[in-house]
C-alpha cells in the first residue's frame, strides 16, 4: 500500500527552512560550549542574554517592554557585584540586572538610527547636552573622589541610568508603541502592588543572597530593609510608594481615555489595588504627594472637573475605605504611622533628614569640596548614610555647583513642560496624548514633591520615568 501525504515522512524531511536548522544547530553548539566551560547557572543566563540580544537586534522595542517590567520590579536590588571593586559584597552599588538586556537593545537602536532604519522624534535635547556634560564632570571628579573603586562603580551606574533614559526617548516614535509601554507600566505597578502586599508577611523571606558566577562578577539579590512592619516590595517602602505613584498616574490617564468596558473595569481594579498597596507602604511623603496630585487631577482633567463635588466625595470615600482595609490587612493595633507627626524616634523622621544633609555639608567642608562636590557616590561613602534623601541635594553633594546647575536645568525644564501642559490642555482633552501628557505631568509633580524628603539620582526607575515623560511630551508636541 503506498503512502500519501506526510505518512512515513522523517522528521528531518519536514518543511523547516534550512536557515532555521542552521540557527538552531548553532545555538545548541554555543550552549554546549558554554555548558562545557562554565557551570549550568552561568551558561543558562548567558544563553538567555544571547537569545535576547538576537531579538533586540531586530526589535529593540522588545528591550523597552522588558525595561518597563524589570526596572520597577527589581529596581537596583538585583544585579551584579564587581569583585575587584573591593567595595564589599553587601552594597547597593551593583550593576542592575536589566543592564544585560538594556545594552544590546541600546546598541541595536543606535545601529538602526545610523542605518536610518529608525526615525526618532526631535525633542529632549535640553536634557541630552546637560546630561553628557554631567557625565564628563563626574568622570573628572574621580580625581578627587574619596574612593576610586566606589566612584568608578557609581559612575557606571550613572551612565547606565542615562542610557536607559535616552534609549526610551530615542525609541518611542509612535502612539501605538507608547500605548503598549503604558500597559506594561500599569502591569509593572500591579506586580509591585502584589509584592508590597506579600512583603507584609515577609514574602519572599530571603533577604540577601549572593553567588559568584565568574572571577569578576557575583550575582546579588538584596532585599534587606530595616522597616519590617511596612510593605516594601523588593526594597524600601518609600521606593515602592514612588513606583506606585508613577503607575497610578499612568493608570488614571488610561482610565479616563479608555472606552471599552472590560478594559475600564480592569483599570479600575488595578488602580484600587495600587492605592491599597500604597497605604501598606505607610510612606507619608509618597501618600501625601499622591493625594495632592489626585486633587490636581480633579481640577485639570475636564471629565473630573465637570462633576468635581461628586468626584471629590467619591475620591475621599475611596481613600478612607482603602485606608481602613489596609489597617485590617496589616492588623495594625497602634496609632497608624500615617496619622503620626514625624518625631525623632521614628525611622526615618524629618529631623533625621536634616541630620543627613548637615553631614553632607560637613563632609564637603572637611574635604574642601564646597564647589566641586564629593564625586560619584561620595555622599554615601563619606557619611555612611545610604543616600541623601533628597533628589535635588543628591546632585549637589556629589557634583557641587555643577550638580546644582544640572538639577536646576532638569527640574526647571520639567516644570515648564508641566505648566505648559496644564495650560494648553485645561479646557478639554479629546486625544490620547492630551490625556497622557496630563498623567505624566501629575506623575512628575508627585515625584517632585516626594523628592524633597527622599530619592536620589541613582534610582533607575526615576530615569525610566523621565524617559517616558519626555517621549510623551515629544509625541504630543508633534501632534499639535
Amino acid at each position: 500500500m503506498g503512502m500519501t501525504g506526510t505518512e512515513g515522512r522523517s522528521i528531518f524531511s519536514a518543511r523547516v527552512s534550512p536557515v532555521r536548522w542552521v540557527i538552531l544547530a548553532s545555538l545548541l553548539l554555543i550552549w554546549a560550549a558554554l555548558f562545557l566551560y562554565s557551570r549550568w547557572y552561568v551558561s543558562l543566563p548567558l544563553m538567555v542574554v544571547l537569545f535576547s540580544s538576537v531579538i533586540f537586534l531586530v526589535r529593540p522595542e522588545a528591550a523597552a517592554y522588558l525595561m518597563v517590567f524589570l526596572v520597577p520590579t527589581f529596581f537596583n536590588y538585583v544585579g551584579f557585584y564587581l569583585n575587584e571593586s573591593n567595595i564589599g559584597v553587601r552594597t547597593n552599588k551593583i550593576f542592575p540586572l536589566f543592564m544585560v538586556f538594556l545594552i544590546p537593545g541600546a546598541l541595536a537602536l543606535l545601529l538602526k538610527k545610523l542605518s536610518r532604519l529608525h526615525e526618532g522624534i526631535k525633542g529632549g535635547y535640553f536634557l541630552g547636552a546637560a546630561s553628557v556634560l554631567l557625565v564628563i564632570y563626574a568622570a573628572v571628579s574621580l580625581s578627587w573622589a574619596p574612593s576610586l573603586d566606589y566612584g568608578l562603580v557609581s559612575l557606571v551606574i550613572i551612565m547606565l541610568n542615562m542610557v536607559l533614559c535616552y534609549f526610551i526617548i530615542g525609541l518611542v516614535n509612535s502612539e501605538t508603541l507608547h500605548r503598549r509601554l503604558m500597559l506594561c507600566w500599569v502591569l509593572a505597578g500591579v506586580i509591585t502592588a502584589a509584592l508590597v502586599s506579600l512583603s507584609i508577611f515577609d514574602i519572599p523571606r530571603e533577604e540577601f543572597f549572593y553567588r559568584k558566577v565568574a572571577d569578576l562578577l557575583t550575582f546579588i539579590y538584596n532585599n534587606s530593609t530595616k522597616v519590617k512592619v511596612r510593605g516594601h516590595a523588593l526594597g524600601h517602602p518609600n521606593a515602592a510608594s514612588t513606583i506606585l505613584n508613577m503607575a497610578m498616574s499612568v493608570n488614571v490617564g488610561l482610565l479616563l481615555f479608555e472606552k471599552e468596558k472590560l478594559i475600564r473595569r480592569l483599570l479600575w481594579a488595578s488602580l484600587m489595588f495600587m492605592l491599597f498597596a500604597n497605604f501598606l507602604t505607610m510612606s507619608k511623603a509618597g501618600i501625601g504627594s499622591m493625594i495632592i496630585v489626585g486633587c490636581v487631577f480633579l481640577v485639570v482633567y475636564a471629565r473630573l472637573r465637570k462633576r468635581i463635588i461628586r468626584n471629590a466625595i467619591l475620591g475621599i470615600a475611596a481613600i478612607v475605605l482603602v485606608f481602613v482595609l489596609s489597617l485590617i490587612y496589616t492588623q495594625e493595633k497602634r496609632t497608624p504611622r500615617l496619622l503620626n507627626v514625624s518625631y525623632r524616634g521614628q525611622v526615618i523622621s524629618l529631623d533625621d533628614r536634616f541630620k543627613m544633609w548637615r553631614a553632607g555639608l560637613a563632609q564637603m567642608k572637611l574635604r574642601g569640596d564646597k564647589v566641586k562636590g564629593l564625586g560619584p557616590g561620595g555622599f554615601d561613602y563619606t557619611t555612611g548614610y545610604p543616600h541623601s534623601h533628597n533628589l535635588f541635594l543628591s546632585f549637589f553633594f556629589d557634583f557641587g555647583a555643577v550638580g546644582l546647575v544640572y538639577a536646576s536645568v532638569l527640574f526647571l525644564a520639567f516644570g515648564k513642560k508641566i505648566v505648559t501642559c496644564f495650560i494648553r490642555n485645561f479646557r478639554e482633552q479629546t486625544t490620547y496624548l492630551q490625556v497622557m501628557t496630563i498623567a505624566f505631568s501629575g506623575g512628575l509633580l508627585a515625584l517632585g514633591i516626594h523628592s524633597t524628603v527622599d530619592q536620589y539620582y541613582f534610582k533607575s526607575v526615576i530615569w525610566l520615568f523621565f524617559g517616558l515623560a519626555v517621549s510623551t511630551f515629544n509625541l504630543s508636541d508633534r501632534a499639535k
